[in-house]
């Protein structure tokens, strides 16, 4: 099974130094804290970065010669085409370290010296993210709060990179899934936090499915009487 292909090729790590890198990489990264992997090849090096903290931080750098194979074991594991290397391509895997389960989210975007690979690592059944955690002030709050019960209109939640977007917009989500009156739908690419309610009413879309894409996405979902819509990036 796709999921468990870290797991499973994990016999055979002295046969594929690429398997056991990226299964390094990953260890570390869930280790770290870090809420990215960047594989990123040079002239004369594949150089390995992960943001922790909102930060890039160089972990190491290996021969340019194992970048190909490890391109090719990363869109293996992601369910990519490992025979197409002249156009982005996203991808996602399932894996388990420590005991913890981790959604990651694969983007691989052809440069110069070959493909730039970036994981972004999502906790399974972390903790549901709500509006008090984001740390507003009171006034902040406030404001907020009346904005997003507002009947019409809409909220930009813009940002840099780790700055809290779709933490923000997911605990906008599960606010205005707790009167259970409202429907719901989020438009994302891809899903990155899933909405649970004993009576849950949120519908959430993934796009890229079925080339999907949001013009789409958004046509239908407003054919679908909606009273919210979030629409990823």
């Amino acid at each position: 099974e796709q999921n468990d292909a870290l797991e499973s090729l994990d016999n055979d790590l002295d046969e594929k130094p690429a398997v056991q890198l990226v299964n390094q990489v990953i260890t570390n990264a869930v280790r770290s804290g870090a809420s990215d992997i960047h594989f990123e090849p040079m002239e004369k090096s594949l150089r390995v970065r992960l943001r922790i903290d909102g930060v890039l931080h160089e972990i190491m750098t290996q021969p340019v010669k194992l970048h190909a194979s490890v391109a090719s074991r990363v869109k293996v594991i992601g369910g990519m085409d490992i025979a197409e290397r002249r156009i982005p391509q996203d991808g996602r895997t399932t894996v388990k370290v420590d005991e913890r389960t981790f959604d990651i989210r694969i983007a691989v975007l052809p440069s110069v010296y070959g493909e730039k690979i970036v994981m972004r690592l999502l906790e399974r059944g972390s903790k549901s993210v709500q509006l008090k955690d984001i740390n507003f002030s009171k006034d902040q709050e406030e404001k907020f709060l009346n904005t997003i019960h507002m009947p019409y209109g809409f909220l930009l939640v813009t940002g840099p990179t780790g700055s809290g977007k779709s933490t923000t917009l997911a605990s906008i989500i599960n606010k205005a899934n707790e009167n259970l009156t409202d429907h719901i739908i989020t438009l994302e690419d891809p899903i990155e936090y899933v909405h649970k309610h004993k009576k849950s009413v949120v519908n959430q879309r993934e796009i890229g499915m079925d080339t999907l894409t949001y013009a789409n996405a958004l046509r239908a979902a407003l054919r679908e009487d909606p009273d919210i819509i979030l629409v990823g990036e």
